[in-house]
């Protein structure tokens, strides 16, 4: 009996043996399968972090770039459908001062770009010396156009002069009625100027610098009193400003117009006439003109 459990002691002592020799043999590796798989995780992490990465240089910008072009596109298109609804600020020149004996003359240029809208609005010309008193003007779709101040008097040299605009009021055309504003306005401002001189004559005793031309008035038109400026210019620079109106200025007429200028006036130079005629007023047109109609917002 006592062998038999010495037998079995031995043999469970036998096994827990091979037991142990067993897990010290394998306990190396499975840890150098552990290590390996660790290994094999973080390459296989490290890899697709670098194909994420690569996938959005390459394939994200391009989404990036086409979407940065659409919104480009998006935001043009706005700007554009904004723009049809609302003018276009007005391009003003520099103001030009003439000395006229005592008193002084101004003129600027200004410049309307947008295609169907016109502006009426008050401006005076503002300088170290003061202000001019306050005039109220206009300018047509597409058009450039010159306001004037003449004769006014200060008690010192105007300085740093500026042609402020005020009471500024945009009116859109309406395109069912006039489709091409720039054939409507030309067919409306096709006055011709020729036999123009410059120079001084004899008025009296006295020496008086005198311009005479003539004009034809070659619009389908006839206008009540057709008022225009005149301008003097030497190297393309502004020395003298005038202005003057044709009265019952009827259409295919021809008129020779005498414009005397006094004070310190030059007796030489290039003249420009230009148009000063409200074409959308139906007042001024001595028969009935077709009318215009305005869609007028702030």
């Amino acid at each position: 009996m006592e062998d038999l459990n010495t037998e079995t002691n031995f043999q469970e002592a036998q096994k827990e043996f091979k037991r142990e020799v067993a897990i010290n043999t394998a306990r190396p590796i499975i840890y150098k399968v552990a290590i390996a798989l660790f290994i094999i995780f973080d390459v296989v992490l490290v890899g697709l972090l670098i194909f994420v990465t690569v996938g959005y240089l390459v394939l994200g910008q391009f989404n990036d770039r086409t979407s940065t072009a659409e919104l480009v596109q998006n935001l043009s298109s706005i700007h554009l459908s904004a723009q049809s609804k609302s003018a276009s600020s007005l391009l003003i020149e520099d103001v030009s001062v003439v000395s006229a004996g005592d008193a002084y003359d101004f003129v600027v240029e200004l410049r309307n770009q947008n295609t169907d809208w016109f502006a009426k609005f008050d401006y005076v010309f503002s300088s170290s010396a003061g202000e001019t008193e306050v005039y109220h003007g206009f300018i047509l779709p597409q058009e450039t156009r010159s306001f004037i101040s003449l004769s006014q008097e200060f008690s010192s040299q105007p300085h740093s002069v500026e042609f402020v605009v005020s009471n500024l009021q945009w009116s859109r055309i309406d395109g069912h009625e006039i489709s091409d504003v720039k054939a409507w306005y030309l067919q409306h401002s096709n006055f011709v100027v020729s036999d123009t001189t410059h120079g001084t004559i004899k008025v009296g005793n006295k020496n008086v610098v005198s311009s005479t031309f003539t004009i034809q008035n070659n619009t389908p038109f006839s206008y009540w009193s057709a008022p225009f400026i005149l301008l003097l210019k030497r190297n393309g620079v502004v020395v003298g400003i005038n202005q003057f109106s044709v009265a019952g200025f009827e259409n295919n007429e021809t008129r020779s117009i005498q414009v005397n200028w006094f004070g310190d006036a030059p007796s030489s130079g290039d003249l420009v006439i230009l148009p000063a005629i409200d074409y959308l007023d139906n007042d001024v047109y001595m028969s009935a003109s077709s009318s215009t109609e305005v869609d007028i917002r702030d």
